[in-house]
């Protein structure tokens, strides 16, 4: 797959464009779901691109800082999974066991967003909600922890 180059994005942004950051932004901008890096890894050698793991975690640090991906921790800590930032908010049903992540189609905390703005008197700017569980596969299989 050759790199659809973000020249725009990135210098707006104030990330210099090279070729593997622009390898990993693709794939992240080509996925409807948020991915590991190792996901984001494989991919990419799958598509016979040459690039380190540890070069995708660097790359996902600067987009992250600058704002055009999310980066969102799983319930035990141990991966993190990143997405582009599309400027609307997602929330995501979570499996502890395989990291599968499935998106909430509906945000269920508008109504209490603008009860908590009314009683405390905030301006409300945001909020992520993430729900950690076990996926059906991950049941069946019996490799949930009780």
């Amino acid at each position: 797959m050759e790199p659809i180059y973000n020249n725009k994005k990135f210098s707006s942004n104030g990330i210099k464009n090279t070729k593997q950051r622009n390898l990993v932004f693709d794939v992240l901008k080509g996925e409807d779901r948020a991915l590991t890096a190792d996901e984001i890894y494989i991919k990419l050698t799958e598509q016979e691109n040459s690039i380190s793991l540890s070069t995708i975690y660097r790359i996902l640090d600067v987009f992250v800082s600058k704002g055009l991906i999310l980066k969102t921790n799983t319930f035990n800590g141990k991966k993190s999974v990143y997405e582009i930032n599309r400027m609307k908010h997602k929330h995501y049903l979570i499996c502890t066991n395989c990291n599968k992540n499935i998106e909430i189609n509906h945000c269920p905390l508008e109504g209490l967003e603008k009860s908590l703005a009314k009683e405390t008197k905030y301006k409300i700017v945001g909020h992520k909600l993430d729900i950690y569980g076990y996926c059906p596969e991950c049941q069946e299989k019996g490799r949930r922890e009780d």
